[in-house]
Parts: C-alpha cells; structure tokens; sequence
C-alpha cells in the first residue's frame, strides 16, 4: 500500500475512534480505569497501521515520531490556553496524558526501526507492542476494578494479585497467539509465549511512574529477539 493512503487511514482511525473514545469518556458511567485503557487501546493498536499498512518502515517512523512530538506539544498548548478542552482524559498525574503518548510514539519508532528497518521483519515489534498493550491493560483494568489482595514489594508501587496475574495469562497468551500466526511450532510458540508473558508482568510488576509504557516493549523486544536467531 502507498505511504499517502497508509497514512490516510491512519488519520481516519485516530478521528474516528478519537470521537468514539471522547463519547465513551463524557458519556458513560463506567470505571474510570475502563476509560482510561480504552484511550491505551486506541494507541497501541495503532501500531498495527505503522506496520502493516506503511510501505517503508523510515515513513512509518518517521509519522510516529512527528506524531508523538506534535501531540506533546499540542496538548501543551491546549492545557494552558483551553484546559477545558482536555477534560476527558483522566489522568492519575497532572501531565500523565502528554507524556505517555510522546514515549508510546517514541517506542513506536524504536521497535519499527530495529524491527522492520534493521532486521526486517515485522514479528519482533508487533510481539513487543502487543504484548505490552493487551498486558498492561489487563493488569490495570482487573487489578484496578476487581483486585481486592495487595502486595508491596521494596522501592515499588502496591500491586494486586489479580492483576499481576491478569498481565502474565494475558501477555501469555498474546505472544501466543501471535507465534502462531507467525507459523511458529506449537511447542516453541507456547514455550516462547510462556517465557515472554512471564518477562513482561515481572517487567511490569517493577516499573514504577508509568516507565511500563517503555520498559514492557523494550524487554520484550529484547528477549523475543532470539526467534530471530533461528
């Protein structure tokens, strides 16, 4: 597919579901948490778009990171002059909502360019920002909504039970399933898929301030990169 169109329907995905993800937020009376990952949601599976349907991964950065750059700076603008404006994002920390959406475009185009422009192939990123997205969510929304046990570990926030395990079945699964449609054996796919969602809640369970947005991609990036050995 052309870049030009690629990027078209980039652009009608995000006021689409931008309009849709609004709706949900003003609109509704479901968990605040529920909201917020539904805003994740429409992020990372952007993501899918800068893979799959740009023809060259350097344009496919290269609109993430004007992305990512632009929205920073954009929202900036909008909290000081229309702080209205930006009342449907529900942030646990003032600036939480410009700065996760700069490092998700950032990661964006650091897994698309060692991914697709260094070792072309498309496995790696997706694996990476799939995983974190579906994992993360899932730890948050159950953890948040549903998890009643807590548990404190040294120099990080309290976690849940429910969701640390929510991150690992789902990450799990997730890698999976992506494994399979990669035609991996089932074996290896299920031992591979295991071994990431394990990587991943660990990652998540130790990242505080938000850096699970940077740290969940990045170490599954890395650890995936031995299927790229074989």
């Amino acid at each position: 597919m052309n870049d030009l169109y690629a990027l078209l329907i980039l652009i009608g995905y995000y006021v689409i579901l931008g309009i849709v993800g609004i709706i949900v937020n003003t609109k509704t009376k479901l968990p605040s948490e529920i909201k917020r990952k539904f805003l994740h949601s429409i992020g990372f599976l952007s993501y899918l778009i800068f893979m799959y349907l740009f023809k060259t991964w350097y344009i496919s950065t290269i609109v993430s990171l004007i992305l990512g750059v632009g929205t920073y700076f954009f929202i900036l603008i909008i909290e000081r002059y229309k702080p209205n404006f930006l009342l449907f994002f529900i942030e646990r920390d003032k600036g939480e909502v410009k700065s996760t959406i700069l490092l998700v475009y950032l990661v964006f185009a650091l897994t698309l360019t060692v991914s697709w422009g260094l070792l072309n192939s498309s496995l790696l990123g997706t694996l990476s920002i799939m995983v974190w997205g579906f994992g993360d969510m899932s730890a948050s929304i159950l953890g948040k909504t549903l998890g009643k046990k807590h548990y404190k570990l040294p120099l990080i926030n309290k976690k849940t039970y429910l969701g640390t395990i929510a991150c690992f079945l789902v990450s799990s699964i997730v890698s999976i399933i992506i494994l399979f449609i990669y035609q991996y054996n089932p074996f290896i796919s299920i031992g591979v898929g295991l071994a990431l969602g394990l990587i991943a809640s660990t990652v998540e369970l130790l990242s505080t301030n938000g850096l699970d947005t940077l740290m969940m991609p990045i170490s599954v990036l890395l650890a995936s990169f031995i299927l790229f050995l074989f």
